[in-house]
């Protein structure tokens, strides 16, 4: 006979063999005979803890079988436990609250089911974890020649004035639209996925808003110093300036602008920029050659500053012959980037009535998207109200549309996702399952142990046990001519006699209706 403590032991002792085969197998290639193994040392387990919560079971009705007296249909119950149809009569029974801890532990056996068929769910198949991999990605170093890399051309050798190829302007003409961010294809090695951080130098414009009681300008009044003009007169309304000319400040451009409707509020608004070397970062995440990429500015380095641009500019024949350094190209290309973006900003946007109310657009700045302009209507007014910071976005993306396009590579650390099936174990799962099977197993244990210690003796509900607590010559008359086996009551006695413990059952009351059966049929 398994005892209490044996089968509690040895499941206690498998439980944890099974998370050690959890742990090993995990991340291993799917094979069938790892789950099975999982799956049959759960039912080990299981078999265990029903072993010996029956063995505390069947200490449990022997104490009440001391102590209480029973019908002996009430006994046929009892010693058929922990069957599920007798449990569920018990259940049923108008005074089940007599045994309530018995109808507990044999309810409680075949929910003991639950332990194979939720443990083994702990290891179930999954996705390979990712790893970390060096893959060569895109990127791009402003400190070469943008003529090797390809992306801008001398225009003008003996002053290094360089000019974006017809094909990168295009490029750059699609960054400009905020609503799209030319990005690159996945790099080899990233195929079912990769996630990757880029950290790169780069130009990016650096706005401040300005005083917006300096923009306008009208016969009647207008500012003595302004940074930058919006004409205000009778038959012009002007809607967008943006200038190099900034007077009073050392910014490389002043951009205003107002919010127009007819007959609507004014409102108004202005920043000026300067250009930076700044340190960005893009964080890229790759998906079935799907990618996001989302580019932003670490830090602000040094302000670039235009007199040492003419100094490279009057060195520019001696370069041609030793060739540019990289303090060069990165003021080459810088120079370059910024000629663009301004030939993009600059210019004026007003509503004239000349020869009748129109648009007059002397800009290319709509083709970037930051404002909005509705010629039916005579509106004008930004995408969104934060213009300072789609500004500065600009320059970002298009760095991201040069390293799109561009040449130049690196090595960076990369998540990959892996595109096989492996093992996936979690211990979380297999020890919540095995912490309350155990618990519960331990608690009906200590019951058991306490019934043994009271009763002073193990018993079982073997046919011998029951054959020896029987031999009553009283209870023949219980099945009689007269079958009184439903209504008779009957109680275990032990009696020392003769220096023995004589143990059976008694008759206690003979052929009457009880008051309180457990069961009545």
């Amino acid at each position: 006979m398994i005892t209490k403590s044996q089968g509690e032991e040895v499941a206690e002792l498998l439980a944890s063999p099974h998370s050690g085969h959890g742990c090993r197998v995990e991340g291993r290639f799917s094979q069938f005979w790892m789950k099975n193994i999982s799956n049959a040392l759960s039912i080990v387990v299981q078999t265990l803890c029903v072993a010996s919560i029956s063995v505390s079971l069947t200490q449990l009705i022997w104490w009440f079988l001391r102590r209480q007296p029973f019908t002996v249909a009430e006994l046929d119950q009892l010693f058929s436990l922990p069957g599920r149809l007798p449990t569920l009569r018990l259940v049923l029974s108008k005074s089940s609250w007599r045994i309530l801890p018995i109808i507990f532990i044999s309810t409680l056996i075949p929910v003991y089911t639950l332990v194979s068929i939720l443990a083994p769910n702990a290891l179930e198949v999954g996705p390979a974890s990712p790893k970390t991999q060096t893959l060569t990605v895109p990127t791009i170093f402003y400190g070469r020649d943008p003529l090797e890399q390809g992306w801008a051309y001398p225009q003008i050798p003996a002053i290094c004035f360089y000019q974006l190829t017809s094909n990168f302007e295009r490029i750059l003409g699609s960054s400009m639209r905020l609503d799209k961010l030319v990005g690159w294809n996945a790099p080899l090695g990233c195929e079912s996925g990769c996630n990757y951080t880029l950290e790169y130098s780069g130009p990016a414009l650096r706005c401040s808003s300005m005083d917006t009681e300096g923009i306008l300008y009208n016969n009647a009044s207008s500012p003595s110093r302004p940074l930058s003009l919006l004409w205000i007169s009778e038959n012009q309304e002007g809607v967008y300036n943006a200038t190099t000319e900034v007077v009073n400040s050392d910014a490389d451009i002043a951009v205003s602008w107002r919010k127009y409707s007819i007959g609507g509020e004014l409102i108004f608004g202005s920043v000026i920029c300067s250009l930076f070397n700044t340190t960005q970062r893009s964080t890229v995440s790759f998906f079935n050659n799907t990618g996001v990429i989302s580019p932003s500015i670490i830090s602000y380095n040094e302000r670039f500053d235009g007199r040492f641009t003419d100094q490279i500019y009057s060195e520019c024949s001696e370069r041609q012959t030793s060739g540019m350094t990289p303090m060069h190209s990165y003021y080459v290309s810088y120079s370059t980037i910024m000629t663009w973006v301004i030939n993009q900003l600059q210019g004026t946007i007003s509503f004239s009535d000349y020869n009748g109310w129109q648009w007059s657009i002397d800009s290319d700045i709509m083709s970037t998207g930051i404002f909005v302009i509705n010629e039916t209507v005579a509106t004008f007014s930004p995408r969104d109200d934060d213009v300072k910071t789609a500004l500065e976005q600009i320059l970002v993306n298009a760095t991201i549309a040069l390293i799109s396009s561009g040449t130049e590579t690196t090595e960076v650390n990369a998540t990959v996702m892996q595109d096989y099936l492996v093992w996936v174990y979690d211990a979380r799962k297999l020890w919540m399952t095995y912490t309350i099977a155990l618990v519960l197993t331990f608690v009906c244990g200590a019951v058991g142990l306490a019934c043994i210690v009271k009763n002073g003796e193990v018993r079982d509900l073997a046919f011998l046990e029951i054959v020896r607590a029987t031999r009553n010559v009283e209870l023949d008359g219980v099945f009689g001519e007269n079958d009184t086996g439903n209504t008779a009551v009957l109680q275990y006695m032990v009696e020392r006699k003769d220096e023995q413990n004589l143990r059976g059952f008694v008759l206690v009351k003979s052929g009457f209706e009880p008051k309180r059966g457990l069961l009545v049929y």
